[in-house]
Protein backbone atom coordinates (compact mmCIF):
# COMPACT_ATOMS: atom_id res chain seq x y z
CA UNK A 1 0.00 0.00 0.00
CA UNK A 2 1.28 3.39 -0.99
CA UNK A 3 1.28 6.36 1.67
CA UNK A 4 0.19 9.46 0.79
CA UNK A 5 4.14 10.74 1.60
CA UNK A 6 5.46 7.90 -0.46
CA UNK A 7 3.43 9.38 -3.82
CA UNK A 8 4.12 13.28 -2.59
CA UNK A 9 8.06 11.71 -2.65
CA UNK A 10 7.96 9.81 -6.06
CA UNK A 11 6.09 12.98 -7.66
CA UNK A 12 9.07 15.59 -6.47
CA UNK A 13 11.75 12.73 -7.83
CA UNK A 14 9.65 13.28 -10.84
CA UNK A 15 9.58 16.73 -11.18
CA UNK A 16 13.09 17.30 -10.13
CA UNK A 17 14.06 14.56 -12.96
CA UNK A 18 11.94 16.67 -15.61
CA UNK A 19 13.38 19.78 -14.36
CA UNK A 20 16.98 18.55 -14.46
CA UNK A 21 16.18 17.27 -18.12
CA UNK A 22 15.20 20.72 -18.96
CA UNK A 23 18.60 21.65 -17.77
CA UNK A 24 20.19 19.54 -19.84
CA UNK A 25 18.53 20.87 -22.79
CA UNK A 26 19.13 24.62 -22.01
CA UNK A 27 22.92 23.18 -21.49
CA UNK A 28 22.90 20.84 -24.73
CA UNK A 29 24.65 18.20 -23.09
CA UNK A 30 25.07 16.41 -19.94
CA UNK A 31 28.67 17.22 -20.17
CA UNK A 32 28.36 20.58 -20.70
CA UNK A 33 25.48 21.00 -17.42
CA UNK A 34 28.35 18.86 -15.67
CA UNK A 35 30.84 21.08 -16.21
CA UNK A 36 29.34 24.51 -15.58
CA UNK A 37 28.05 23.34 -12.45
CA UNK A 38 31.35 21.47 -11.13
CA UNK A 39 30.72 18.10 -10.74
CA UNK A 40 31.24 14.70 -13.44
CA UNK A 41 29.26 13.55 -16.17
CA UNK A 42 28.41 10.52 -14.04
CA UNK A 43 27.02 12.41 -11.05
CA UNK A 44 23.97 13.91 -13.65
CA UNK A 45 23.59 10.93 -15.17
CA UNK A 46 23.32 9.63 -11.44
CA UNK A 47 21.00 12.44 -10.95
CA UNK A 48 18.94 11.94 -14.18
CA UNK A 49 17.78 8.21 -13.14
CA UNK A 50 17.23 9.51 -9.58
CA UNK A 51 19.74 7.52 -7.87
CA UNK A 52 20.25 10.43 -5.65
CA UNK A 53 18.45 13.59 -5.21
CA UNK A 54 20.04 16.99 -6.41
CA UNK A 55 22.65 18.58 -3.71
CA UNK A 56 21.07 21.78 -2.20
CA UNK A 57 24.12 23.10 -2.97
CA UNK A 58 24.08 22.40 -6.76
CA UNK A 59 20.69 23.50 -7.17
CA UNK A 60 21.00 27.29 -8.13
CA UNK A 61 23.85 26.75 -10.03
CA UNK A 62 21.69 24.56 -12.46
CA UNK A 63 19.11 27.06 -12.39
CA UNK A 64 22.21 29.65 -13.09
CA UNK A 65 23.46 27.13 -16.04
CA UNK A 66 20.64 26.47 -17.55
CA UNK A 67 19.58 30.59 -17.86
CA UNK A 68 16.30 29.22 -15.25
CA UNK A 69 15.08 26.13 -17.24
CA UNK A 70 15.24 24.44 -14.47
CA UNK A 71 14.94 26.64 -10.96
CA UNK A 72 15.46 25.42 -7.12
CA UNK A 73 12.18 25.21 -6.32
CA UNK A 74 11.69 22.63 -9.25
CA UNK A 75 14.38 20.25 -8.28
CA UNK A 76 14.33 20.60 -4.22
CA UNK A 77 10.84 22.24 -3.14
CA UNK A 78 11.51 20.36 0.09
CA UNK A 79 14.73 23.04 0.57
CA UNK A 80 13.35 25.66 -1.77
CA UNK A 81 10.02 25.77 -1.38
CA UNK A 82 7.22 24.90 -4.44
CA UNK A 83 7.76 26.12 -7.40
CA UNK A 84 5.45 29.35 -8.00
CA UNK A 85 2.93 28.48 -11.19
CA UNK A 86 2.79 32.23 -11.66
CA UNK A 87 6.09 33.33 -13.75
Amino acid sequence: MVTERQELDAERRAQAIRALEAAVAACESRARLAAAIGVSPQFVSQLLRGQRPVPPERCRAIEHASGGAATAEQLRPDVFGPASDAA
